[in-house]
């Protein structure tokens, strides 16, 4: 069939169509909300002030620095981005309770920061998306000091 084409494409001069199967139609993933479920990096850091964790003895002095994902719908990416901004403050005051929580022991350890990423997660989705719209799935750790 493709040889039909460039023989016709050749011996006909201009006007040689080449037929292909017609592209999948776009069909929304997620209901009735606008779309393809799409994961974005947020382009601002989590860098919350130095805070003390928890200690037996002593005082220990900690600060920590993230970026994260999150998934929403194609559709509801500028309104995510928007809630983002408005609700910021918000969640780093949230995580920074979060951290205080937490002992230097737990800072110090791949178990406990696989732990705090899970819990951060939680709270920020639950902080920024209330209502669902979108929901925090991925932590990336920048910087974790403690002295």
């Amino acid at each position: 069939m493709l040889a039909f084409v460039c023989v016709a494409a050749v011996a006909g001069g201009a006007g040689a169509v080449l037929l292909t199967p017609a592209a999948e139609a776009f069909e929304p993933t997620i209901g009735d909300s606008g779309g393809k479920r799409i994961t974005v990096l947020c382009d601002r850091m989590v860098d919350p002030n130095a805070f003390n964790p928890r200690s037996a003895r002593g005082h220990k002095l900690a600060k920590v620095a993230f970026r994260f994902r999150y998934a929403t719908t194609f559709g509801h990416r500028e309104a995510v981005r928007a809630r983002i901004e408005q609700r910021w403050d918000m969640m780093v005051a949230a995580v920074y309770r979060l951290l205080k929580r937490r002992t230097a022991y737990e800072l110090n350890t791949d178990e406990g920061l696989d732990a705090l990423a899970t819990d951060v997660k939680a709270a920020m989705s639950a902080e920024l998306f209330p209502d669902g719209v979108a929901e925090v799935v991925e932590l990336g750790w920048v910087q974790v000091l403690v002295q």
